[in-house]
């Protein structure tokens, strides 16, 4: 059996696939691959959204046990995280991270750097924050509810 979860964030149609008999969570970018979030793409949902997504995401997990093996979508950034040296593997601990990464950011209480990522995204300038495990580039235009794309 193959269960969806929405996560809106990276794009606005993200979503996690949890493979229950194998007990397998498949999050294509929703979460990062342990590199960190690429929340400074055109379509990405502002902050606040990304922020509810994630806890309902984690809560979504709870209720399947928590305890699922996390698959991100670039396999080999888990590797390449400028917070975490070595191996930064996607698990529930990493997402707890990037919930109180996300919800500090939209705070205040961190405010990122200017990232070296290339603007091919944007011509705002793009930030880097990280939180425990979790890292993100963002715009600080995605701290402000917007509607990131036209329909």
């Amino acid at each position: 059996m193959l269960e969806v979860c929405e996560v809106p964030g990276h794009t606005p149609g993200s979503v996690v696939f949890w493979a229950q008999q194998r007990n397998l969570l498949f999050t294509g970018d929703a979460i990062g691959s342990g590199y960190g979030v690429w929340m400074q793409t055109p379509c990405a949902v502002p902050l606040t959204e990304y922020r509810d997504a994630l806890i309902g995401l984690q809560r979504w997990l709870v209720e399947r046990g928590g305890r699922m093996r996390f698959y991100g979508g670039h396999h080999m950034q888990q590797f390449l995280s400028a917070a975490v040296p070595g191996y930064n593997p996607l698990n529930m601990g990493l997402l707890a991270d990037l919930i109180d990464l996300v919800d500090q950011l939209i705070r205040g209480e961190i405010v990122g750097r200017p990232s070296n990522v290339d603007k091919a995204f944007s011509t705002e300038q793009i930030y880097y924050a990280s939180f425990g495990r979790a890292e993100i580039q963002y715009l600080k235009s995605m701290l402000a509810p917007h509607t990131p794309c036209a329909e």
